[in-house]
This record gives C-alpha cells, sequence and structure tokens, in this order.
C-alpha cells in the first residue's frame, strides 16, 4: 500500500527529477491524464489547496541542502512567495509542498515550504489510487501533488534567479518581458480544471487559463534557450567567483549605468534575470533593462535585498 513520505529528500535523489526543459509539453501531451487526476481530487472532495503538480526542478541541489518556500512580504505588494535553496538543518520546520511518486511507489516530498499545508494522511485511499495512477502511466517524473498552506487569490509567474538559485512567485498581474527564447507553460491544476484542460487545447494555451482561473493557475515563464546550468553559471557555491562576472545574473560595479552596460557585452545579450549593484541597480530581464518604476522591477529589487 502506498504511504505519504514528509522526510527530507536527498539531493542524489531530488537531482534526477525533470527540469522545465523536460516536461514543458506534459500539460498538453498529457492532457487527459491531468483531467483524470484532477476528477480524483474532485471525487475525493480534498481541500482546494490540493493540486495536480507538474513535476519540475529549477536548480540542483547540494548535499544537505533542500528546495524550500517562503512567503515574503513586499512593499506595495504584499505576500509574495519564493522558493530557494537551504541547508535543510538550519530551517526547521519544514512541511511537504511538493510530491512526486518514488521508486517505491509512494508519495514522497520533494520541496518544502514553511508553513503546513492540509493534512492528506487520512485520505489514504486516495493516497493509493493517485500513486497507482501515476505509476500505471509511468507518469512518476511528469505529475505529483501539490499542497499550499493557504488559498491562492491570484495567479502567479514563476521567475527564475539563477544567481540566488531562487524561483519568486511574481503576480499574474504584473507584466512580464517577451523573449522569443523564453516560454511558458501551466504547473499547477486544481479541481476546477476543466477550464485550464479546455485552454490548453488552444493555441494561447497558459495564458488563457491565467485568464480564466487566476486564483486556480501557476505560471511557469522562462527567458532562456537552454536550462540553467549552475557549473555553466559559476554557481557551484550560489554565488560569483568575482564581483564583475556576469555569468551568474548577480554583479557589483561602482560604475553608473552606462559603463557598466559598456564594460558587460555578454550581459548585455542575456535573457536570463540579472541584477546589477553600483551607484544605483539595475535589473535586466529578457535581454532588456527594467524601469526602475516598474512593479516588476521593485519586487525582484526587494527579493534581491533579503536573499
Amino acid at each position: 500500500m502506498a504511504i505519504l513520505i514528509n522526510d527530507a529528500l536527498s539531493s542524489a535523489v531530488y537531482n534526477t527529477l525533470p527540469h522545465m526543459d523536460d516536461v514543458m509539453g506534459v500539460p498538453e501531451d498529457n492532457a487527459n491524464d491531468i483531467a483524470d487526476l484532477t476528477a480524483l481530487l474532485e471525487r475525493y472532495k480534498l481541500d482546494d489547496r490540493v493540486r495536480i503538480k507538474l513535476i519540475h526542478i529549477q536548480f540542483h541541489l547540494k548535499e544537505g541542502e533542500v528546495f524550500a518556500a517562503r512567503d515574503v512580504t513586499v512593499p506595495n505588494f504584499g505576500l509574495t512567495n519564493i522558493m530557494q535553496a537551504v541547508p535543510a538543518k538550519k530551517h526547521q520546520p519544514l512541511y511537504g509542498h511538493h510530491y512526486f511518486v518514488n521508486s517505491d511507489g509512494d508519495l514522497a516530498t520533494y520541496e518544502y515550504m514553511s508553513q503546513p499545508g492540509p493534512d492528506i494522511s487520512q485520505y489514504r485511499s486516495f493516497i493509493r489510487e493517485f500513486c497507482q495512477i501515476v505509476r500505471k502511466r509511468r507518469l512518476q517524473h511528469k505529475l505529483g501533488l501539490s499542497l499550499r498552506h493557504a488559498e491562492q487569490i491570484h495567479g502567479t509567474s514563476e521567475l527564475e534567479y539563477p544567481a540566488k538559485r531562487t524561483c519568486i512567485d511574481v503576480p499574474a498581474e504584473v507584466p512580464l518581458p517577451y523573449s522569443p527564447l523564453g516560454f511558458d507553460t501551466t504547473t499547477e491544476f486544481s479541481r476546477e480544471s476543466a477550464t485550464i484542460e479546455n485552454s490548453l487545447k488552444n493555441e494561447q494555451g497558459a495564458e488563457l487559463a491565467k485568464q480564466h482561473l487566476p486564483g486556480k493557475c501557476n505560471v511557469y515563464c522562462k527567458y532562456s534557450k537552454h536550462r540553467f546550468d549552475e557549473a555553466e553559471l559559476g554557481l557551484s557555491d550560489g554565488n560569483t567567483t568575482i564581483d564583475n562576472d556576469s555569468s551568474d545574473g548577480h554583479i557589483t560595479s561602482d560604475t553608473d549605468d552606462s559603463e557598466s552596460s559598456s564594460d558587460h557585452d555578454d550581459f548585455d545579450r542575456g535573457h536570463g534575470l540579472y541584477v546589477i549593484n553600483g551607484r544605483s541597480r539595475q535589473i535586466n530581464l529578457a535581454g532588456r533593462k527594467l524601469d526602475s518604476r516598474a512593479a516588476l522591477y521593485k519586487i525582484v529589487s526587494f527579493v534581491s535585498d533579503i536573499l
């Protein structure tokens, strides 16, 4: 019988889970599976904070680390969720946030949060049936389960901040710049996902899902031709080796904005999220400089300061 496991997952196992590049087609290719699993949530009348999760990781972890979520209060915007790599022993207690069906057929947590979500341990029949469906259809590295500690009022866009190995849940109403190298896809599906399922058949896909179910949909947005690789970005320790190294998206400069831009040609061509700290902070995304008055600039700047 499948059981619920909330123990800390080893980094060796975590790092075998797929990156978004590997599963970006799942919401469309496995629409029928998503419909069946969300119907299972409805049949067992689970809490609305329990959802079907598109399994993916943003960054590899080092031994002893876990990827954990917490809420931060951004001035003028309220609560914003961020996820980051943290030492498991220094961040206790941690509660199950995202789950996958492991090699033993059990429902095991692979990402965590700082507050408890709904208790699903009593739903043993649901856990057993969910794991059976996932194993039988070979969805272990495609679809899992997500628990939230609070009801989500607004949809969000997951935005990677590679320099800090952090993911920021940007409110859906905050506009993100377009990039021809980027993509987005839906990452969570609730009991009310019939509308999402229909929208995925439309060429606008996740965008329609955000419009129709703003409180029930999370969208992952990526600004890169390929996955972020820690070694490639100089992120083996989560930091740059020199202040002016722009490869990890975090630059410290004593020059003004114009001098900083001319000194970092590689940075200017980047499409990821970059923060340049100098006399005045500059934030670039999708190859363009963000207006310091823009909502996205203020959110990223605040998160950068507290990490």
